[in-house]
């Protein structure tokens, strides 16, 4: 019973949290922390009601892997803040589902998945319907990649002696070396937008650091292991966004424009992936 009410505040907040981040693009601090609570008293309650702790540490040994995971993608820029106690709070409520033992990376790697086809489909798009980044592409685009392919094909149907099964590894080679390839153009043209600084909003992400030197902005490509001469005044690896005192003081030094990435709200993806995979844990197990 109190497993099942675990399960329902999992869903049920993950649904708020999603409407709160398409909306007004944050999710409420208040409510995960809430999630992370009651989930954890929840199974407590259900350990209690089994005498079967097992349940309960369970939850607290998800819950923390969780923690210790995103928070990992946190640090090196991947996650916001936000995201990690989402995280979390999956782990909190929802550690396992049926045979699932560790449910938030499963329902995470299916959001990646639902998500994927997508992402390739805006970077094929961005890049081929601009003159410019189409002639940028075939400059990139290796030919030794389109060699290799046809070497894996004749090399393939050698040893398989089919012609179907060479031919399919040969086009998933080339689909994926144009995807590489379109991927490492739109990563600094179609996923960026120029922005006027009086434009900027509260978590926006900058796509470059901003490092003032004797009084003056300098914008530079951001790195982990890159060491400023001066004074670091906006981290591009910082996923928590722009504040809005960091964008009073681009206004204050003269910064005009400033490179922001273009996201999309992270929630309601994670939240499909949950649905999704619990759908199908039922249908498969029915």
């Amino acid at each position: 019973m109190f497993s099942e009410l675990a399960l329902i505040t999992g869903v049920v907040g993950f649904f708020i949290a999603s409407y709160t981040d398409i909306k007004k693009h944050e999710v409420s601090e208040k409510l995960v922390y809430s999630m992370i609570v009651i989930g954890i008293f929840l199974h407590l309650f259900e350990s209690i009601s089994t005498q079967d702790y097992s349940l309960f540490t369970h939850a607290l040994t998800v819950a923390f892997i969780c923690f210790a995971f995103s928070f990992f993608l946190y640090k090196i820029g991947v996650w916001a803040s936000g995201d990690v106690f989402m995280f979390t709070a999956l782990g909190a409520t929802i550690p396992s589902f049926r045979t699932i033992i560790f449910f938030p990376f499963y329902s995470l790697a299916v959001a990646l998945l639902l998500v994927f086809p997508f992402t390739i489909a805006y970077t094929m798009i961005g890049v081929f319907k601009e003159k410019k980044l189409r002639k940028e592409f075939f400059e990139k685009f290796q030919k030794k990649e389109l060699i290799v392919s046809v070497v894996v094909l004749f090399v393939f149907g050698l040893v398989k002696s089919s012609f179907a099964e060479a031919l399919l590894v040969f086009l998933s080679i080339v689909i994926f070396s144009v995807f590489i390839t379109s991927f490492k153009i739109a990563r600094g043209k179609v996923f960026v937008e120029k922005k006027r600084v009086s434009e900027l909003f509260e978590g926006d992400i900058p796509a470059k650091t901003v490092v003032i030197i004797k009084g003056r902005a300098r914008l530079v490509k951001p790195s982990p292991l890159r060491h400023y001469d001066g004074r670091v005044l906006v981290d591009a690896l910082n996923s928590d966004g722009l504040t809005k005192q960091q964008i009073r003081e681009l206004k204050k030094i003269g910064v005009k424009h400033l490179e922001v990435k273009k996201t999309v709200p992270f929630v309601p993806i994670f939240t499909a992936g949950i649905v999704t995979t619990i759908l199908l844990q039922m249908l498969l197990n029915a």
